[in-house]
């Protein structure tokens, strides 16, 4: 007889285990401890139960300040903080561009109270609930100055992305004005979104006032007409880049 064939199929063998490669190791970022955002400010949660926590409950009990309502401290805020004009003057390209600047306020001379003090912007720095509150103004209650193009440039680049969104209102100087204009330079929008003002030099103005001025055509024409020409060539061309809702002022700085 011819012998059976075994019913039983045979089972495929197991894949042999692949040797492992020796392990990498994985860089990462190391984290600033959480003490700041994904824009630049500072992180100013802090748990529930911890020690800061009764701290902040107990100075918003017992502080004279802290314990005023909201509206009050938020007029003390601006009050310190806003209408100022901050000029940037980075002269030596070594120091920090946050060390070299002058304060001067906005309010003209008959209402700028008497014995008035130059502010030094410290007062965030008191304690956690003042920052959040009073912060924001340092940037989106004054105007910043510049003493040249340079020093823009470089006060825009240590510039964190929520002090960006936080700016409101610009004096620009004559060079990097002139960079803008000629598309060297965008649009300050897309560098700082929430921006309602800029102030144009005089220089520039009269630059273009002075063609205006040459132009056969306004031959006879009064300068006074050609000023207000100028003037509004410059607001139109601004608002074309940066959109309606942009205030246009004018400033002596002609850096």
């Amino acid at each position: 007889m011819a012998a059976q064939k075994s019913s039983r199929r045979a089972r495929p063998s197991k894949p042999q285990a692949r040797p492992r490669s020796p392990s990498r190791v994985v860089k990462r970022k190391l984290s600033s401890s959480g003490l700041k955002c994904r824009d630049g400010l500072l992180n100013t949660t802090i748990p529930l139960r911890s020690g800061q926590m009764q701290i902040a409950r107990r100075n918003y009990v017992e502080s004279p300040l802290l314990h005023l309502p909201g509206e009050l401290r938020d007029k003390i805020w601006r009050y310190a903080l806003g209408e100022h004009q901050v000029d940037i003057q980075d002269l030596s390209h070594e120091e920090p561009i946050n060390s070299i600047y002058d304060i001067r306020t906005l309010y003209p001379d008959t209402l700028c109270p008497p014995g008035y003090v130059r502010p030094t912007f410290q007062l965030p720095k008191v304690c956690r609930q003042i920052y959040v509150e009073a912060s924001p103004y340092v940037y989106s209650l004054n105007t910043f100055a510049f003493h040249s193009m340079a020093t823009l440039d470089r006060w825009i680049k240590s510039r964190c992305v929520g002090q960006k969104r936080l700016i409101a209102s610009l004096d620009i100087p004559r060079t990097y004005m002139r960079m803008y204009r000629t598309g060297f330079r965008r649009s300050f929008r897309s560098k700082f979104p929430n921006i309602s003002r800029l102030g144009v030099d005089n220089w520039t103005l009269f630059c273009d006032y002075d063609q205006i001025r040459r132009l056969p055509e306004n031959k006879g024409k009064g300068a006074i007409d050609m000023w207000v020409e100028a003037k509004a060539n410059i607001i139109t061309e601004i608002q074309e880049k940066e959109g309606q809702g942009m205030s246009i002022d004018w400033h002596g700085n002609s850096a």
